[in-house]
């Protein structure tokens, strides 16, 4: 794997909902993989565009649309897809570790108790 991290992403967008809704970034040193992963995305409808990375970051979100074949391959393993987590739900999920956390320590200190 590459040390580099890659300044430009290919980017689909989807034609029914217009979300961005699927993302490779471009290695130099995957060209191949990059290019079967571009085609799966203009057979599964999308639109690519060849992006940065800053792009990719500001614009990526979720399509509300039926599974891709590339979601389908994700869901089986076959592939790994970058997802962005929304605010809410980090901050709620960071929130209930939080908890969870402290509860542990109550346990720990209090001998069990709570």
């Amino acid at each position: 794997m590459s040390d580099i991290k890659p300044t430009h992403a290919y980017i689909g967008r989807c034609n029914k909902c217009g979300e961005y809704c699927s993302v490779v970034a471009d290695m130099s040193d995957k060209k191949k993989d990059i290019s079967k992963f571009v085609a799966a995305m203009i057979r599964d409808g999308l639109s690519v565009e060849h992006v940065t990375s800053d792009f990719v970051r500001e614009h990526f979100g979720t399509c509300k649309c039926a599974p891709t074949e590339l979601e389908q391959q994700e869901a089986r393993g076959e592939i790994m897809v970058e997802r962005r987590i929304p605010a809410a739900e980090l901050e709620d999920a960071r929130t209930r570790l939080a908890h969870e956390k402290l509860i542990a320590w109550n346990r720990a200190v209090k001998g069990g108790k709570e």
